[in-house]
């Protein structure tokens, strides 16, 4: 289970998704938060 929330946070760490975030869950840093939301998301 660890690989689906620690594998590839740089995954999902692109400009469009940090415009996705913009409005709080996550920030241009928060590679973490999108990696878990994008492994929630694709669950």
């Amino acid at each position: 289970m660890n690989s689906l929330f620690f594998g590839s946070p740089l995954d999902v760490c692109d400009q469009s998704f940090d415009r996705f975030f913009v409005w709080g869950i996550g920030t241009k840093n928060s590679c973490y938060t999108k990696s878990v939301f994008n492994s929630v998301i694709n669950s």
